[in-house]
């Protein structure tokens, strides 16, 4: 059986009809999962009386996320969604990260992306993943963080990884996971990860679940699988052979971790110091100029061989 973790956001009547497609395509695709759902903060109350509806469809456990906790993204409705799975103490083969994402603005076409390239193609997704014991995830868009120390920093706070990330993630914060993954996570993550606030209290950005969470996958020594690639922000050129060669590569990395015992002085704070003299000491002027493909080269290449 398969899972559904569900960060959702409804502030008015006029995007209901919207979040509603969500719950279509779920009765549609994924009847017979279980669908954990985070309301954030604001939501009006129409929501849940549709969802109650839908509970002669499919199983829907959901929860209100406080005042205190709410961030204004779907991080905060993500974090209630897992922390939801983790008490139900259940196991599944995959499970699925979803988000009314669009609920405010017309991206229809992006949306509709999504929902037939990737959520309806359920059987073929999860035959990607689990034909192959070295995938543990898989998005429609993959992109590479500009920021490479950050990812493995933040989760490296809240759970005793052993292994480097890919510096990869799914962009739109959909995605898959492994079921085993993710309940490990849940079994062994730091509890300050349900309890405070990712922003205000952990100082982690509105992004966690788009840009940081799904390297879970990588940090377990898995590789993520994906559709196509994507450039996110446009500066940040990436294509198909950066993507695999950082992911072929962070084995080098994990040498590392074995014998370096100072791994995160030296490591950690020699990238700082390269990315700020490469990414704020340097002309920001300089992104399609020579300038511009030297610090790409540099950045990619060189410093993805990294141990944080």
């Amino acid at each position: 059986m398969d899972a559904i973790v569900f960060a959702s956001f409804v502030p008015n009547k006029s995007s209901l009809s919207i979040a509603k497609e969500y719950l279509d395509i779920i009765k549609n695709n994924f009847s017979d999962c279980d669908v954990y759902i985070g309301i954030n903060y604001g939501t009006i109350p129409e929501w849940e009386i549709l969802l109650d509806e839908y509970k002669n469809y499919f199983t829907i456990m959901y929860a209100l996320v406080t005042k205190e906790l709410n961030i204004d993204s779907d991080a905060s409705a993500y974090q209630l969604a897992l922390k939801l799975l983790k008490n139900s103490t259940k196991s599944y083969r995959l499970v699925w990260f979803i988000h009314t994402k669009w609920v405010t603005k017309d991206r229809d076409y992006i949306r509709n992306i999504l929902f037939n390239e990737f959520l309806s193609q359920r059987e073929i997704i999860s035959e990607k993943i689990l034909s192959h014991k070295d995938i543990g995830s898989y998005g429609r868009y993959i992109t590479s963080t500009t920021s490479f120390w950050y990812v493995d920093k933040v989760l490296e706070d809240i759970f005793p990884f052993s292994h480097t990330s890919t510096n990869t993630f799914f962009l739109y914060s959909f995605y898959v996971i492994r079921g085993e993954i993710i309940k490990k996570f849940l079994e062994w993550v730091d509890q300050k990860f349900f309890s405070k606030n990712l922003v205000s209290d952990l100082w982690y950005n509105r992004y966690f679940f788009e840009s940081v969470f799904p390297a879970i996958s990588d940090k377990f020594w898995y590789r993520p699988q994906y559709w196509s690639v994507i450039n996110h922000p446009y500066r940040n050129i990436i294509n198909k052979s950066i993507i695999e060669y950082m992911i072929k590569n962070r084995n080098i990395n994990s040498i590392f971790y074995g014998l370096l015992s100072y791994r995160n002085l030296i490591w950690r704070y020699f990238h700082i110091t390269v990315e700020y003299i490469m990414f704020t000491l340097l002309p920001k002027n300089a992104y399609s100029s020579f300038l511009d493909m030297i610090k790409k080269c540099f950045v990619k290449i060189w410093l993805i061989q990294k141990d944080f």
